[in-house]
């Protein structure tokens, strides 16, 4: 009786991984800001896109990110638009060897509105759909030039369902589906591109050092009180009054 009673009180769930939609879009418009940068975060997005190219394309030569950033970037600064400076390309093709560089952006996850209902601890069923977009660019270090801008995006809807002490759902994998398309696709134009023989890339992050910097917290400045005003100018009255007498102040 005991171990009915705690397993009923437990209940049971299960969370199956779906395949999320995944749209792949190739384009030439790309722009470099300013303030643009080259970074190595984050890591964990940068490890699964290598992992995925090394996986899957043997022609593909990947060069340590942390390596190029040093070789390109010797006094720091890791500013993009320095990478199209003849000098420094130079550089890198000198002590790396390096053909392309692919620059990753941040994934960009949103869901929609919940739809369903749900009476907790009796039956449920509800619908959310999600969707992840992460871009990249691809730059030739031999010749400066842009070469190609990846907009992977992965959508899925998210259902669960509840029966009393039973709980099913689905978990889309639109994250990790728009990191392997997007790299799937980096192999693709690296392929294109190169000519037979082992390609050499370099895979880092982009980011806008400019929205970075201009985050900034708006504070209200809340007026001061009759007591608290009473309280600052009998303060500084007395702090006056030492000042003159040339006592000196209390610590």
């Amino acid at each position: 009786m005991a171990v009915i009673f705690v397993l009923s009180v437990m209940g049971c769930g299960v969370a199956v991984p779906t395949k999320a939609e995944i749209k792949v879009v190739r384009s030439q418009d790309m722009t470099i800001d300013d303030n643009n940068i080259v970074s190595m975060a984050p890591r964990r997005l940068l490890e699964e896109i290598t992992k995925e190219l090394k996986s899957r394309y043997k022609n593909i030569e990947i060069v340590d990110g942390l390596l190029f950033r040093d070789t390109a970037f010797p006094e720091g600064g890791w500013r993009l638009k320095d990478l199209f400076v003849p000098e420094v390309r130079r550089r890198v093709n000198e002590q790396l060897d390096l053909d392309y560089l692919a620059l990753v952006g941040a994934i960009e996850t949103s869901h929609g509105e919940e739809k369903g209902f749900m009476v907790p601890g009796l039956l449920g069923a509800l619908s959310v759909e999600g969707a992840s977009t992460i871009t990249a660019i691809i730059i030739d270090l031999r010749t400066g030039e842009l070469v190609s801008r990846i907009v992977s995006e992965a959508r899925g809807t998210a259902y669960i369902f509840n029966y009393i002490i039973i709980i099913a759902a689905n978990e889309p994998q639109i994250e990790s589906g728009t990191a392997e398309s997007l790299a799937n696709e980096i192999g693709k134009v690296i392929t294109e591109l190169a000519k037979s023989g082992k390609t050499r890339l370099a895979v880092l992050a982009i980011e806008d050092m400019g929205t970075l910097n201009n985050v900034t917290e708006e504070k209200k400045v809340e007026p001061l009180s009759e007591e608290q005003l009473l309280y600052e100018t009998e303060t500084l009255n007395i702090l006056l009054e030492k000042t003159e007498s040339g006592e000196p102040e209390s610590q």
